[in-house]
């Protein structure tokens, strides 16, 4: 069983690429030519891989008894990702790894 590997991208638009590279994500055209429509397709789990889009991370802040908001949460840098890749990690994937968190906002089950 592979470890849970941890990726932390520029922004959200920097995954999609290195989703499109892994073939994790595939755009296709449910329309037409002429009045095209794209589709994002995510293939998140295969047997070379399961991947779990974290996503923004924030942390903190503090809300009254009426769910009002008194301190803003802080945003963390990056867009997250946690995945176990069974295979070769494609470059742009491997360009995003980063080490083990102490603490990860969230886990596969069983980690």
């Amino acid at each position: 069983m592979a470890n849970t590997q941890y990726f932390k991208f520029t922004d959200e638009n920097e995954w999609r690429t290195a989703a499109i590279e892994a073939g994790v994500l595939t755009i296709v055209n449910t329309g037409t030519e002429e009045e095209p429509n794209n589709a994002d397709i995510f293939n998140y789990y295969t047997l070379d891989w399961s991947v779990d889009v974290v996503g923004t991370i924030s942390e903190g802040g503090e809300l009254d008894s009426e769910g009002n908001v008194i301190t803003e949460p802080t945003v963390l840098q990056g867009f997250h990702v946690n995945a176990k890749w069974h295979k070769d990690l494609p470059p742009l994937m491997a360009s995003a790894l980063i080490p083990k968190p102490a603490t990860p906002h969230r886990i596969f089950a069983g980690d």
